[in-house]
């Protein structure tokens, strides 16, 4: 398809989408908003067909990724208008009482010092026990380095298991932050969530950078969008963001961009400083536009396009048999501790040997279909969107500690990579969520100390809480 055609349908479904999310659904960061970039538009991206290498789609390939598009868009449109977004004295309450719960001093220092505890632990399990060093520095001096062995264990050292609060708490220690009211405490409560992307970058993953910012943004969209409903009712007068925030927040996404567009992209070659123009050779991609756009518009359609591409190559050639374990229910193969017998034949499988671009990832319905084939992608991305859009009504109607948490997880670590990994399979994404019950504990005994049994809620009024605000 013509680039200027493509660019006119893309934005016209766009302009549609947007439109239904902001009338029926509300919240720019909505599961089904979200799938507008981290779906359908990788999906629409196939059509552009920029690398010669790509397979010719079969029939039941097409058939299963537009199914599977829609039952995503249905049903995370749907339960939002099941369930619409309610503004009354009940929820204005619970959004003050955690708030309140987060700010107190009990809550913080327990907070605070089990992420720094689990910082630390990140920093020696990423950096420290690296025997390589520093992932960043080696590639600067040898970009050769990205195509040891070594270069791939980064983050699977003895103490993986302490640093998963990072992951947790991470969005917790950002909005303490939001909620902090002296210039001082705010500099420095940022200062210390920004230590994670640090490590993140030093150990060179994009993955974990962009999946722990993004939580964080999720918080900070969650938290204004909570303060201007606050105003809209006239009840108190919360500054929302200021100028200067916005600027960071575009001076930290251009920063990323710009890594992502340079240093990182580099890695995919063997050809040090000509990376950038080999890049393309390596995939096939073609693309008549002048450096730098060219790097940038193949780097995309190698993320978000390429995937679907092997997942129709891998219907054409793959001999479906049932392969229990891999897709939807490895998790219960996990908790059922035989997820040793998962990966065996997840090994099995052998998903690069069907490969014919460089580019080894995979959309989730990949998964689903090795392992029950038709039948589970007919069930699964109803019970992803379920989840999803579950959630996010959840924190909408009753805010809480939570709601919070899993909407940070769900949504950055496994919804919005759904286009080129398996996320909600991974055990460790379900450990991210588990290790906020020890602070369920503390949550709920500085809420009972703060306001008694909580009688309000079902009052139906709104405590007086504008001097703990």
């Amino acid at each position: 398809m013509n680039g200027y055609l493509w660019l006119l349908l893309a934005g016209g479904i766009s302009f549609v989408w947007l439109g239904i999310n902001k009338r029926l659904v509300g919240g720019f960061f909505s599961p089904f908003n979200l799938l507008l970039p981290f779906w359908v538009l990788p999906v629409l991206m196939c059509l552009l067909g920029l690398s010669s290498r790509e397979p010719a789609w079969s029939p039941a390939a097409l058939a299963m990724v537009i199914y599977y598009t829609v039952m995503l868009a249905l049903v995370s449109l749907g339960i939002p208008l099941l369930f619409p977004e309610r503004r009354d004295a009940t929820v204005v309450g619970h959004f003050l009482r955690f708030t309140a719960v987060v700010r107190s001093r009990p809550f913080t220092i327990c907070l605070l010092g089990v992420f720094a505890f689990a910082l630390a632990a990140a920093f020696y399990n990423e950096i420290l026990s690296n025997p390589d060093g520093v992932a960043l520095l080696k590639f600067t001096a040898d970009p050769s380095a990205s195509r040891d062995a070594s270069w791939h264990t980064k983050g699977e050292g003895r103490l993986w298991l302490l640093s998963v609060p990072v992951a947790t708490l991470g969005p917790l220690v950002y909005l303490r932050m939001l909620l902090a009211r002296r210039l001082s405490t705010k500099c420095v409560l940022f200062l210390l969530t920004a230590c994670y992307p640090l490590i993140a970058l030093f150990k060179m993953s994009r993955a974990d950078l962009f999946t722990f910012c993004f939580s964080c943004v999720l918080v900070h969209y969650w938290w204004r969008r909570e303060n201007l409903m606050l105003l809209a009712r006239k009840r108190l007068t919360v500054a929302t963001t200021s100028p200067g925030q916005r600027v960071l927040l575009v001076g930290v996404l251009a920063t990323v961009i710009l890594i992502s567009g340079t240093i990182f992209q580099r890695i995919r070659s063997d050809t040090g400083s000509e990376g950038v123009t080999k890049f393309a050779d390596l995939t096939a991609i073609q693309v008549n536009l002048p450096p730098p756009a060219d790097a940038l518009v193949s780097e995309m359609y190698m993320y978000f396009a390429i995937p679907f591409h092997n997942f129709a190559r891998f219907v054409e050639l793959y001999p479906l048999q049932a392969s229990p374990g891999v897709g939807l229910i490895r998790p219960l193969y996990s908790a059922a501790l035989h997820g040793d017998d998962a990966k065996l034949r997840l090994e099995e499988i052998d998903l690069d040997s069907y490969l014919r671009m460089l580019v080894n990832t995979w959309p989730i319905i990949t998964w689903n279909y090795a392992e029950f084939g038709y039948v589970e992608v007919l069930v699964a991305p109803v019970i992803y969107a379920a989840v999803a859009s579950g959630i996010y009504v959840r924190l909408r109607s009753r805010p809480g500690i939570i709601p919070l948490v899993l909407y940070c997880v769900v949504i950055a670590y496994q919804w919005v990579w759904m286009f080129s990994n398996n996320n909600f399979t991974g055990v460790q994404f379900f450990l991210y969520s588990l290790f906020i019950l020890p602070f369920l504990f503390l949550y709920f005994l500085v809420r009972r100390v703060l306001f008694g049994k909580s009688v309000h809620a079902r009052r139906g009024s709104i405590p007086a809480l504008e001097p703990l605000l």
